[in-house]
């Protein structure tokens, strides 16, 4: 039912949220669970922002 409401919504994670009447986060974690989204895992801060001003340098 999770899968059908996403594809539904067009991949929207709020809009399926709201047609199943869930949190945006229980909907982001249920996707997650069932292989729809990928963990998005960030990096620290600071590399980040080395390495934008490294590429913007060159």
């Amino acid at each position: 039912m999770l899968r059908a409401a996403y594809r539904l919504s067009h991949y929207n994670q709020v809009q399926t949220a709201a047609l199943l009447g869930l949190s945006r986060n229980v909907t982001r974690t249920r996707l997650i669970k069932i292989g729809e989204r990928a963990v998005n895992k960030r990096r620290p801060t600071e590399n980040v922002q080395g390495e934008r001003l490294m590429r913007l340098s060159i």
